[in-house]
């Protein structure tokens, strides 16, 4: 096996509004806010993109049975989980519950962009609000169920995940394919995007 590891550079480009949250609101006016970094800024949440991922190479590996080949490099750059151990021949589960030794990092503006628009002060021009509202059986929108969220207007994203094993680099490049949603209410419409690979 080669032990050589990488770092994988990745984009995110948005089509549709998309709306990764802070937990947070904004008093009367905002029922959910998006996570914004220090300058006011979007970004996604590198654990958010871990678990997408993760998701993806688990349905490829499982598609194309290759755990037998794979799985050892799946828990080194995923983990293990504490009550779900990815790997059947580890009987003794001693790998359970070990932490994976990539890094995701946050998905965030590029700096460029990022120091364009801090500098001309053009955060609000980033952002937008949606209405959603539940509709009763009687075609009436229902009492007290009007939300109001905030949105990040289309944009591209750049994210890196550090120390992959070289190996494993085309799973992770297959699985950020798949990705074609992020976010809050992609049922919806909102978070449509494309995930792809780029070189450095």
């Amino acid at each position: 096996m080669n032990d050589s590891r990488i770092d994988i550079n990745y984009c995110v480009r948005f089509y549709s509004y998309w709306h990764c949250g802070s937990g947070l609101s904004a008093g009367a006016d905002v029922d959910a806010v998006v996570i914004k970094d220090n300058y006011r800024l979007p970004f996604i949440p590198g654990r958010t993109v871990k678990g997408l991922i993760k998701e993806a190479v688990e349905e490829i590996m499982f598609l194309e049975n290759r755990w037998h080949d794979y799985g050892e490099m799946f828990v080194d750059v995923f983990g293990n989980a504490d009550d779900r151990n990815y790997l059947p021949e580890d009987e003794n589960n001693v790998l359970l519950g070990r932490k994976g030794n990539a890094f995701f990092g946050n998905v965030e503006i590029s700096e460029m962009m990022k120091n364009t628009i801090v500098n001309e002060k053009l955060q609000n021009g980033l952002y937008s609000q949606l209405a959603f509202t539940a509709i009763g059986n009687d075609g009436v929108a229902e009492e007290n169920s009007l939300r109001q969220i905030e949105v990040v207007i289309p944009i591209t994203l750049h994210g890196i995940i550090l120390n992959v094993p070289e190996e494993f680099s085309e799973l992770i490049g297959m699985a950020l394919k798949m990705i074609k949603r992020i976010g809050l209410n992609r049922s919806r419409g909102l978070g449509r995007c494309d995930m792809f690979l780029v070189e450095k």
